[in-house]
């Protein structure tokens, strides 16, 4: 039996009234230094705690969820409506995806001034089956801004303890070609994590 896990990025643009305008599907390329780090932490307790970059590019030590408190978070990709720093996210940067990117190039921001986007609640699903078993966190985010945004990267980015504070790590970051989203239109972007038999 071949096994195969791969990680799939889908952007879609509706308009107002929810007609597809745009759409494209990918292989994403790359999960980041901060995703293996976290599995490292995962599997070796003992490597605990390790420094990890949050988004803003500070190392923090991060402890194996074995050595915490009841209630402290690991790892979340969850997010509220409203919060560009948790969840998925986009941006307008070009920049090649490198290994150690810790943050989108030039992240949208919560609004509605230029460039920024209403964002919706970042959401994570988890679709058991054969021949194919998946993880899903989906995000829709609406252009109120009066203008066309032209976003060309995006990312997944989730929260970890680190002493008694929450921070915010990318774990996952890619780059395309521009996708624009004019005023009223929503964009809606899909990570699943497929594992195929």
């Amino acid at each position: 039996m071949n096994i195969t896990e791969k990680l799939v990025l889908k952007v879609q643009v509706h308009d107002a009234k929810g007609k597809l305008i745009n759409e494209f599907e990918k292989l994403s390329e790359s999960f980041l230094h901060q995703w293996n780090l976290h599995h490292y932490l995962m599997f070796n307790a003992a490597a605990s705690p390790l420094n990890i970059n949050d988004t803003g590019g500070a190392a923090r030590a991060v402890s194996a969820p074995v050595f915490w408190a009841a209630g402290n978070i690991w790892v979340s990709l969850l997010a509220t409506a409203n919060d560009e720093t948790m969840g998925i996210a986009v941006g307008r940067g070009g920049a090649a995806v490198t290994l150690a990117d810790f943050s989108l190039q030039t992240r949208c921001a919560e609004g509605v001034g230029a460039n920024q986007f209403t964002h919706g609640a970042s959401t994570v699903t988890n679709t058991p089956g054969v021949p194919m078993d998946y993880i899903e966190a989906r995000r829709v985010l609406t252009n109120g801004s009066g203008n066309t945004i032209n976003v060309t990267e995006c990312g997944l980015q989730c929260n970890s303890f680190s002493s008694a504070f929450i921070y915010q790590y990318l774990l996952i970051r890619d780059v395309f070609v521009a996708v624009p989203v004019a005023d009223t239109q929503t964009l809606t972007v899909t990570y699943q994590i497929q594992i195929l038999l």
